[in-house]
This record gives C-alpha cells, structure tokens and sequence, in this order.
C-alpha cells in the first residue's frame, strides 16, 4: 500500500527524490512548489490554493516529512518574505500539510498565494542538492534512528520530532 509506505521511517530515510507528479495535475498555483519539493527530496502529494474559500496547502507524504520540512523552513526560508504565514499542520489524511494562514476573515488572494509559492520554490530550488545530501547523510535506516523516530510519530509528538531532527543534522 503506497500511503502506508509513505509514513514510515524506511521511506523517509532512503528515498532521494519525492515522487514524480505531473505538473498538469497540479494547481497552477502550487505546481512549481510541489515539484520543487519533490526534487529536493521533500515527498510532496499535492497542492491546491484554496479556491479563495480555503486554506491554500500542500500535502507532504507523512509525519517525517512534515518535520523535515519544518526544520528546513527553519534553516532556509527564515528569511524568505511571504504574504501569508506557513505552518506545518498534522494528523491530516496524508499525514503533514503545508498550510498557509491569514487573518480571521481576510478573502484569499491568489497573486499573493502565487507569490509566496514562487518564493518558496526558488529558494529550495537553489538548496536543492544541499537538502537531499543534508537528509542522505544524517538520518540513516538503523534500528536506534527508527525506533527513536516512530515513537515520537507514533506518540503525536511533533513537535519533539521536529527539535530531534534539528540536534541531529548539527551532529
């Protein structure tokens, strides 16, 4: 089963690259940044912008990857100027989504979506190698890792997970 695939540690740990979506599927709005994702090895699902009624987000395949993406929005994005604000939420269908925020009211605007993508990709574009080396070298496919890694997912405790990524790519 591909989804159940996607949650664990193995997955995380060994795949270089997302999977392959096609860009015609996607949402114009999200393409760029689903495929930039997904190149530099950030497993990426799908996109959508919410049709100016919802939340615009993207579904990253499963709770390591929504850490990861966590720690490398951290590392790469702090200084990115975005529109809205993009947070990592969890405990969705695919496991972590990228979501953007506004304020309580405020109409979603789509040249403002379409910008803060952009952004976001460009700079994972030009990071893109360093980031699959970054999770190539430091989280490896051992019974320790693992079983450290799956009690924090299997816990809900992300946030912990989050924190124990970052220590472990400044080892």
């Amino acid at each position: 089963m591909m989804a159940g695939y996607h949650f664990r540690w193995r997955a995380f740990a060994q795949r270089r690259f997302g999977i392959k979506v096609n860009a015609l599927d996607l949402d114009p709005n999200m393409a760029m940044l689903v495929k930039t994702l997904n190149v530099a090895g950030i497993t990426s699902l799908a996109g959508c912008n919410g049709h100016y009624r919802y939340q615009p987000n993207v579904q990253l395949s499963g709770v390591f990857q929504g850490a990861w993406f966590q720690v490398l929005q951290e590392k790469y994005l702090k200084n990115c100027k975005l529109n809205y604000k993009w947070q990592i939420r969890y405990g969705n269908h695919s496991g972590a989504c990228l979501v953007a925020e506004n304020k309580s009211g405020e109409k979603w605007n789509m040249s403002l979506i379409y910008q803060d993508t952009v952004a976001m990709a460009e700079i994972i574009q030009t990071k893109k190698t360093e980031i699959r080396e970054l999770k190539l070298n430091t989280f490896k496919r051992n019974r320790i890792m693992k079983k450290e890694a799956e009690e924090m997912r299997e816990t809900k405790q992300y946030e912990e997970l989050v924190q124990w990524m970052k220590v472990k790519i400044h080892q």
